[in-house]
């Protein structure tokens, strides 16, 4: 299914809800994300939060998905 950025839909295998953004590619790429609420930063050996309030912050869901090895290298969400 060809996405447009900002189409919103669940991942087809976990159901979580997902937008596609425009990634490093530009528009013939779209990146499946997940919104977060909250960051986390390694510094060293030590993980501090990240706050970031008033921003909607989102991650590839390819980074976060039970289901990841099941996308073609392909495919979308």
């Amino acid at each position: 299914m060809a996405e447009s950025p900002g189409t919103e839909r669940p991942c087809s295998r976990c159901k979580m809800k997902l937008v596609f953004l425009e990634g490093k590619s530009g528009p013939e790429r779209l990146m499946p994300a997940q919104k977060v609420r909250s960051l986390y930063v390694r510094v060293g050996d030590r993980v501090y939060p990240l706050k970031v309030e008033g921003l909607e912050v989102f991650v590839n869901h390819y980074e976060t998905c039970p289901h990841a090895s099941e996308f073609s290298s392909g495919g979308q969400g």
